[in-house]
């Protein structure tokens, strides 16, 4: 009975199942026939959509070339009107642009002076031609071999003026970038379009016009490798209806009485060509006024088609009307075979079904079912926690990108804003209201900017991709320009700022410079921050006496806690750090007598964006900083660790190995804001950028410095400029459109001739990642957004080296001896010496350097002995000597 119950169980559920899937296949089936109409024509416009707009993009980078070298052309013409009286560099010039651009069939320029013409053919059989016409008004086109030498002369023409032709005419009325009509090449069955770029000089006066001409035979072989379904076509015409290109291997012009002339579409001799251009002449009496995509449905020999007209044209007046068909049985073909596969799978599915239900049915028991709800339990807490990991990872992942584009898009317009305040700032006819407001423009500029690095520094962190960079460090001048910057703000509060360094310290260690400069600053800003006035501040550098035998330079470890080091073995001595044979562990520690904290916010004081203290205290700072130096410090292998009592101050504390090493030799520095140019010959920029305003913050940089600029607005015209142009040196953007500057330094690199030209990566990509990518992909060094007058001039010195011609009042020889002491000179007002010790306190050295200069222009020559002075110890990088100059100057106000 038991049996039978359950037999019947089984085949009900069965019958459920295959009732369910049958109706649902036959229901699906019906509804894929009802809709099958719609879903032809749907998928045959989406794809021919698609093709619209494939061969847009195309056609548009094919058309986009003449242009192109037009404007290299005339922009070169417009800089140098001289070179329109060397005809011969003119022509040698066009020749090799020709052999750089194979579907380019002409380039030459009309000359307005005289009417003179000089430009460079293609010719069959992979050959060239020169035509000139010069002081003899004589127009001569000469075959020439590979070497440029005219072997043979071609035609000449006496009385040729090219103010007379119809290009030039077409030019000179557009005023502007424009296309020639269609024309039918002389002697030959090809037709050609030519692009025409009036050039004028500064006054507005026209010098010449430029052209770049073009066979549509090239767009007619580019058609025919389309592959449109199996046998679609596509063909283009102009708007009066004359046929420009197509797929097909009708020419669109024929021969009448020994005379070649262009053919209309609807008088081709092709039925497809013929048929779809009546139509949609039919529906659009005016072409112009198709604006979208106009799909429609046509027979032609009795077979349906589907097609396509759309609208194709560029800035410079190209107005053509491209067509696109596609035959109903290419679209059939696909649905045909999706049918019998849904068919197929149907059954299939039947199948299954059948066996599901006949399984489950006897699987249906009481355990089975407690059995499958603990596993779908689980299988749900699973799937839940997977979910939670992938949430959390995309959510990293989007923060990480928020912020990467956040920090491009905030120091883009930086770039421009302290670009622009370095570039004026350096103008000796600004007056001094002007140039206290730069200054200012400047340094909120600088706060922004380090804003935005500690929000980078923790995201960085956050996400583990921080890295160390060690570098060469002279311990004794690195400690005595901290000290120097943290000097001026204790003085100014009144506290008493305590240095204690070993006589056992290196000359020379090797270690990350700024990420250690950036913690030390951070904890004796704190240190300062949160002493009231009469207060002391301890600074002390030291090598622990003790020590254990096995440090490694690179520790590692994870987790909130401090990293512990093993002790030294009972029985085993360590005679001093200085004998490890890695590196010298040091101590650093600073000490306030301060407020101090509770042992609650000691308990917070790293997390990060979190402040202790009065309110007056913390509207200072991000609540970042603590949170950043302890994960840096980690980073090289320590902690930082904190002890405080409430009333009595805090000390923070770490210890870190690092590489004991000869002290460097310190590089001679770039006086930037002395430099008036350069000796020797003019050396060649290429400033690749797609924001205009990035482009014309380095070319004021660097323009009034001697040096020849070419500006490229993305990485294609980048490449063709280093190809044509040969720069010295490329400044390379890594975002860009059309051609990005990873692709195009890969290109360059290629080069035979420009393969090793220095390229910089100019970026406001603040990631360590992205520096990392310029290096792989070629380039010699990294230069972030905002650009640093004096750290470019510095790549320029390392790459180029040029021989920097000074101001001659800077450099004179004749500049007497300047007193060392503030006590032996004149000083400026107070608020200048408090505008200079913060600078000092930031170590901005090059900026001391430039308010300086400025001193001398806002009041004569009063102050030239101070600011004369304290230039020379800010090109000498003696941070510690201005500090101290500084302080006296303060005291003495």
């Amino acid at each position: 009975m038991i049996s039978i119950k359950k037999f019947s169980l089984r085949i009900v559920l069965a019958g459920s199942f295959v009732l369910l899937i049958s109706a649902t296949a036959g229901l699906i089936s019906f509804i894929s026939l009802q809709n099958e109409k719609h879903t032809v024509e749907d998928l045959a416009n989406q794809l021919q959509d698609q093709i619209v707009v494939s061969i847009r993009e195309k056609l548009g980078d094919y058309l986009a070339t003449p242009h192109a070298l037009n404007r290299l052309n005339a922009d070169t013409i417009a800089r140098h009107p001289e070179v329109t009286e060397n005809l011969e560099e003119l022509r040698s010039v066009y020749i090799r642009q020709l052999k750089a651009f194979d579907f380019v069939r002409t380039v030459a320029v009309g000359i307005e002076k005289q009417g003179n013409f000089v430009g460079g053919g293609r010719r069959e059989n992979n050959m060239f031609a020169s035509a000139l016409r010069d002081a003899d008004r004589t127009y001569r086109v000469s075959l020439i071999d590979s070497q440029g030498k005219a072997v043979r002369l071609l035609i000449e023409t006496p009385d040729y003026d090219a103010r007379t032709r119809d290009w030039y005419k077409a030019g000179v009325a557009a005023g502007k970038a424009a296309w020639s009509a269609v024309y039918i090449w002389t002697g030959n069955d090809d037709i050609g379009i030519t692009a025409v770029h009036p050039v004028y000089d500064h006054a507005g006066k026209l010098l010449a016009v430029h052209q770049s001409a073009l066979t549509l035979d090239f767009i007619a072989r580019f058609l025919k490798g389309l592959r449109i379904g199996k046998s679609g076509q596509v063909f283009l015409m102009e708007q009066d209806g004359m046929l420009a290109a197509s797929s097909t291997s009708e020419k669109p012009i024929r021969k009448v009485l020994e005379k070649f002339e262009r053919m209309k579409a609807d008088e081709s001799s092709d039925l497809f060509i013929r048929t779809a251009a009546a139509h949609v002449g039919r529906q659009f009496k005016d072409m112009s006024r198709i604006t979208g995509n106009y799909h429609a449905k046509l027979k032609i020999d009795r077979k349906p088609y589907f097609i396509t007209a759309a609208k194709l044209s560029d800035p410079q007046g190209l107005n053509w009307i491209m067509i696109t068909g596609l035959p109903e049985s290419d679209v059939m073909e696909r649905i045909d075979a999706n049918t019998r596969t849904s068919v197929g799978l149907s059954v299939i599915a039947s199948f299954i079904a059948i066996w599901i239900g006949i399984l489950i049915a006897h699987r249906l028991t009481t355990a089975n079912r407690r059995l499958e709800s603990e596993v779908a339990e689980r299988t749900r807490a699973e799937e839940e926690l997977r979910q939670s990991k992938e949430a959390a990872e995309t959510a990293n992942r989007a923060k990480s990108a928020f912020l990467s584009n956040m920090s491009h898009e905030l120091r883009t317009p930086l770039n421009s804003v302290l670009g622009y305040a370095q570039i004026l700032s350096r103008q000796g006819s600004t007056s001094p209201a002007v140039k206290d407001g730069l200054q200012i423009i400047a340094q909120s500029g600088n706060h922004l900017l380090t804003l935005i690095n500690d929000i980078l520094d923790i995201s960085k962190i956050e996400a583990g991709k921080m890295v160390l960079h060690p570098v060469p460090i002279i311990l004794k001048s690195f400690l005595d320009g901290i000290t120097g910057m943290i000097r001026m703000r204790a003085q100014e509060k009144g506290l008493r700022l305590i240095c204690h360094t070993d006589a056992g310290l290196p000359a020379g260690i090797d270690a990350d410079e700024t990420r250690l400069r950036q913690v030390l600053l951070n904890l004796l800003g704190n240190a300062v921050k949160f002493t009231d006035r009469g207060g002391t501040v301890t600074f002390r550098v030291s090598v622990p006496q003790s020590c254990s035998d096995n440090i490694s330079l690179s520790l590692e470890g994870e987790g909130t806690g401090p990293l512990t080091l093993p002790s030294p073995r009972r029985g085993e001595g360590v005679k001093s750090s200085l004998s490890l044979e890695k590196g010298i562990r040091l101590r650093f520690e600073i000490q306030d007598t301060g407020v101090g904290m509770t042992e609650e916010n000691m308990a917070k004081i790293f997390t990060p964006f979190e402040q202790v203290g009065d309110a007056g205290r913390q509207r200072e700072g991000t609540g970042l900083g603590l949170a950043i130096g302890r994960q840096l410090v980690r980073l090289m292998g320590s902690d930082l660790h904190v002890s405080s009592e409430y009333g009595s101050g805090s000390m923070f504390w770490f210890e870190a190995v690092f590489p004991v090493i000869a002290a460097p030799a310190q590089s001679a520095q770039i006086r930037s804001g002395a430099i008036a140019g350069y000796a020797g010959p003019r050396l060649k920029i290429l400033v690749a950028d797609d924001q205009p305003t990035n482009r014309m913050v380095l070319l004021k940089m660097l323009e009034p410095l001697g040096f020849e600029i070419a500006l490229a607005e993305n990485g294609q015209i980048a490449v063709e400029l280093a190809r044509s142009w040969h720069p010295d040196l490329i400044l390379m953007d890594l975002l860009m459109p059309v051609m990005n500057g990873f692709e195009a330094v890969k290109h360059i690199r290629q080069f035979p001739e420009q393969g090793n030209v220095p390229m910089i990566a100019v970026s406001a990509s603040a990631f360590d990642m992205d520096q990392t990518q310029s290096r792989k992909a070629g380039c010699n060094g990294f230069l972030p957004k905002p650009v640093d007058a004096d750290k470019l001039l510095a790549f320029l010195e390392e790459y180029l080296h040029p021989e920097w011609i000074y101001d001659r009042q800077e450099d004179s020889p004749e500049t007497p001896a300047q007193p060392e002491s503030a006590t032996e000179l004149v000083l400026p007002p107070r608020e200048d010496i408090e505008k200079l010790s913060e600078l000092a306190m930031l170590g901005r050295l090059p900026d001391i350097a430039d308010y300086a200069a400025k001193l001398v222009e806002k009041d004569d020559a009063r102050y030239a002995a101070f600011a004369l002075r304290l230039r020379e110890l800010a090109f000498a990088y003696e941070d510690a000597q201005i500090t101290e100059l500084l302080t006296q100057a303060m005291e003495k106000c």
